[in-house]
């Protein structure tokens, strides 16, 4: 007589895997494929590259659209509080100038959301350099007017002007970057 085995296994009879005592009797089951019927989940097949550098959206595009978005709030924010103290007081010419940053504002995050999106038109660089030429045409204003002959006054309308244009001159930049303008012109993936 023969020793059991000690890991409780049969002998083998026949040909096929032993009956391991659990899981479904032989002939029952799964038939092909992975469930109840649906068969195996279909191919995926891989995607092309979207532009020379790969499927995905480059980081400086991210920055550049976010970036945007901060922009173009701040913007709206500052011009709509001009707006109410030029309504309010009359305002002097460089604060009335600064109230058509508004609609500078509101194209910068127009331009973000269509940058985010692939969209080639560059709505973002358009409204930057408007911003820009705002703060140049409101620090102008100011300077031919009342006030610009006090030099307290002229430092502080340029440290204004300056730190004002840091935003948008580095939303400009970043959108411009060739590796922006290289994924926007890039082929698309398919829907």
């Amino acid at each position: 007589m023969t020793a059991p085995d000690p890991y409780g296994a049969h002998p083998a009879q026949g040909h096929g895997p032993p009956d391991q005592g659990w899981g479904a009797p032989a002939g029952h089951g799964y038939g092909p494929g992975y469930g109840y019927g649906y068969g195996p989940p279909p191919a995926w097949s891989p995607v092309p590259a979207a532009w020379p550098q790969g499927p995905g959206r480059p980081g400086v595009a991210t920055a550049a659209g976010v970036l945007g978005f901060v922009t173009g709030a701040l913007t709206v924010l500052a011009s709509l509080a001009f707006l109410v103290g030029t309504v309010q007081t009359g305002g002097d010419p460089a604060t009335t100038v600064l109230v058509a940053g508004l609609p500078c504002g509101i194209a910068m995050l127009v331009g973000a959301g269509r940058l985010i999106g692939r969209h080639r038109l560059p709505v973002l660089a358009l409204a930057c350099v408007a911003a820009l030429v705002v703060l140049v045409v409101a620090w102008s204003a100011f300077l031919a007017g009342p006030d610009g002959d006090d030099p307290d006054a002229r430092v502080g309308i340029t440290i204004f002007a300056l730190v004002a244009a840091v935003l948008p001159v580095v939303t400009l930049v970043f959108s411009l970057l060739g590796t922006v303008r290289g994924w926007l012109a890039g082929d698309r993936p398919p829907a």
